[in-house]
């Protein structure tokens, strides 16, 4: 019935089971050790599943104690059986090979008595206290309490390795999700332990589908680790403040939580990012994950990790620019994300892709307004009148900026739900504004060209109004709000002004 998600039904068979077993004599009750932790484990995951955890975490903490009891306990032989078929299979089994119960510690070859009325088999004992440890975890991540449900994970990845009881793939899964956790906190040695150990267990490379798909997942992770890497040490260096070789930060950058022995890998160092030469060596690090992973991760087929794979590299060549003193290199950069961003941007379903999609394309728009500002403040700044050609790189990344930044605003605008519409309104005026800014700042010899610059402004500011004021029917103003609106309808007496004005200057 517990299988099938019979719960009520379930509870209830459990619950005699346990009154029955609790009404035996203590000595023997201990007999029944194993269905006892079965019992907890069972009625722990039934409240749990029915989100009433206050009831369901005691009954996980009492199977830890059934644990804690059991190892104390000596018995004239290692280990006592309860389950017949397996008792007489291995009464008559003449094979000499150690079984896997060897990584609990017990041997397998002694004599082993059984009991119709019970018995303790410490293997399955070890076995059900690491699903407790595994539940333990589940129920502690749902409960957002994210200290308690790493240390429970880290626990059950490490019996599991110990014993070898473990499907590859949940395995790496979880060392990537302690990974994140670790990440996060700034863990940084321990984060790259995790991942490399997931990498390690892993089989060689070969054409199954889902062992390249796990290894391309892990490829990625390690490379987001490197980018976080990156982005810490840059934040650092920026700050004047570094890792050291001791201190508060360097004990919480390689601080061990957890260690897996039988895969002898090295504990990581954590180094800072002094300078670009350093910034560039994790760049390539996470560059090279990534175009890994990528290999794999084809737009045909897997959709949103190609996505999310070219947007990391993105974020790497985000994160350089920052150390980047040249010129040049930094616009070369520049145009190194245009090209990742802006093709998958162009190829991708808005519809079906709705939030990924909404989400490159603000990422391309600001990445194209940063290179259109630093070009703008570059030309301000020339001593001499510039060439022809770099106003028209000034154009390009403007007028790139306007076409994305208007798709955006306008797929905003027109979302089929009115909630939707309401709650992405800062997101539709950011993108409003940015646009009637850059067309403000566009460049041109000719005059009349720039009259046409401001009259799409114009357009652009008389849409943003429409759709405040289409808000403010549902919705209250904040000051900010306010303070946007009012900036808005300035524009559009100020715009008409200015055309004049030019007009009559041409």
């Amino acid at each position: 019935m517990f299988e099938s998600e019979e719960y009520s039904d379930s509870e209830k068979y459990l619950k005699v089971s346990l009154e029955y077993i609790n009404s035996l004599p203590r000595e023997k009750k201990i007999s029944y050790c194993n269905i006892i932790q079965d019992i907890y484990n069972h009625l722990g995951i039934i409240h749990c599943n029915r989100d009433n955890h206050p009831k369901g975490l005691p009954y996980f903490a009492k199977a830890e104690q059934i644990y804690e009891l059991v190892k104390c306990i000596k018995l004239p032989c290692p280990q006592v059986r309860n389950n017949l078929r397996e008792f007489l299979r291995e009464s008559n089994s003449e094979s000499t090979t150690p079984s896997k119960s060897d990584a609990y510690g017990f041997n397998t070859h002694s004599v082993h008595a059984f009991y119709i009325d019970g018995g303790i088999d410490r293997v399955q004992v070890e076995r059900n206290y690491t699903l407790t440890l595994f539940y333990l975890a589940q129920v502690y991540t749902k409960l957002q309490k994210s200290e308690k449900a790493v240390g429970y994970c880290a626990q059950t990845v490490k019996r599991q390795l110990e014993t070898n009881e473990y499907e590859v793939k949940d395995w790496s899964t979880n060392c990537v999700n302690l990974s994140e956790y670790f990440i996060e906190n700034n863990h940084f040695s321990q984060a790259e332990y995790c991942l490399f150990a997931a990498i390690s267990i892993l089989p060689p490379p070969n054409q199954v589908e889902e062992d390249q798909e796990l290894r391309a997942m892990l490829q990625a992770q390690i490379g987001r680790y490197y980018l976080h890497r990156l982005r810490f040490g840059i934040d650092l260096h920026k700050k004047g403040a570094s890792i050291g070789l001791e201190g508060p930060l360097y004990d919480t950058v390689h601080r061990k939580f957890i260690e897996f022995p039988s895969l002898n890998l090295k504990w990581p160092e954590i180094t800072d990012v002094n300078d670009i030469e350093q910034a560039k060596f994790f760049f390539r690090l996470g560059n090279t994950q990534f175009k890994k992973a990528l290999e794999f991760f084809s737009l045909d087929g897997y959709v949103t990790d190609n996505c999310r794979v070219k947007k990391d590299i993105s974020d790497l060549y985000k994160c350089i620019i920052d150390m980047e003193q040249s010129k040049p290199r930094i616009y070369a950069m520049y145009e190194r994300r245009r090209d990742l961003l802006e093709p998958i941007v162009s190829v991708i379903n808005p519809e079906a892709y709705e939030a990924l999609w909404t989400e490159l394309s603000v990422e391309l728009v600001t990445m194209l307004h940063e290179a259109f500002d630093l070009k703008y403040q570059e030309l301000k700044e020339a001593k001499k009148m510039p060439k022809k050609s770099q106003f028209e790189i000034l154009n390009v990344y403007g007028k790139g900026a306007i076409k994305h930044g208007l798709l955006v605003a306008e797929k905003l605008e027109t979302l089929k739900e009115i909630e939707d519409r309401d709650s992405y309104v800062q997101s539709v005026i950011n993108q409003r504004l940015a646009v009637g800014k850059i067309y403000s700042k566009l460049y041109d010899k000719d005059k009349k060209v720039i009259v046409e610059y401001y009259s799409k402004a114009l357009e652009n500011y008389k849409q943003l109004e429409k759709h405040l004021k289409d808000y403010r029917t549902r919705n209250d103003f904040t000051q900010e709000l306010e303070e946007q609106f009012n900036l808005c309808k300035e524009m559009i007496d100020l715009l008409p002004i200015k055309m004049e004005k030019l007009r009559n200057e041409s």
